[in-house]
């Protein structure tokens, strides 16, 4: 996590995961390449089951900051090239790498928890920077956002297993990145006592 987050957000981590029957430690930091340590090691029992690294999606205040700026009157606009969906793929980018400097191998399962506090985003961004498809009202899928899926975030998914979907504003939401069996079957069992039932997400359809 970035150092200017809010503590708060490792904590919200932290409960959802020993909420799970698991224990989240923070991970020691280190120098040089292992400066790029995730924030948890995770635990179920003695046993270290995977790493966790937790970043928070917070809304997008740009246009409010040019607003109280401006003069009484004064139009105020722009164009912003930040998206919600390249905000996800950086996250998920900065995860990858950070995962895979003390587990470059994938010898246990890579986790990112991803707390949203955006009151414009939701899951459906995530599925949607992740598969490139918009799902509509009547559960159809249009691929209107490849732009993004066909991006970075391609070749950074696989380096992870799942995804946590912690939001502030409503439900929680699970995508397990289905890349390794073993450690799908691990984290499903070590996460089945939750009251829903995710949707996987196949990285190999991506």
């Amino acid at each position: 996590m970035d150092h200017s987050s809010d503590s708060l957000d490792l904590k919200i981590a932290k409960s959802f995961l020993d909420g799970c029957g698991l224990k989240a430690s923070r991970y020691p930091k280190g120098k040089g390449i292992n400066e790029l340590t995730p924030d948890f090691k995770v635990f179920s029992g003695t046993n270290h089951v995977f790493n966790c690294e937790v970043k928070s999606l917070s809304e997008d205040d740009r246009f409010d900051v040019l607003l109280d700026a401006a003069p009484p009157g004064e139009i105020v606009g722009g164009v912003f090239s930040e998206t919600i969906f390249n905000r996800i793929s950086s996250h998920v980018h900065k995860a990858a790498k950070q995962l895979c400097a003390v587990n470059p191998k994938r010898d246990i399962p890579n986790v990112l928890a991803i707390i949203n506090h955006d009151k414009n985003a939701t899951h459906l961004d995530f599925h949607g920077a992740a598969t490139g498809n918009a799902i509509l009202d009547s559960g159809v899928e249009l691929p209107i956002y490849e732009y993004y899926s066909k991006g970075r975030i391609k070749n950074d998914l696989p380096h992870l297993h799942l995804i946590l979907w912690l939001d502030d504003l409503t439900s929680d939401w699970l995508f397990f990145i289905e890349c390794d069996p073993a450690h799908d079957k691990l984290l499903r069992s070590l996460l089945s006592n939750l009251p829903k039932r995710p949707k996987p997400l196949d990285v190999n359809s991506l």
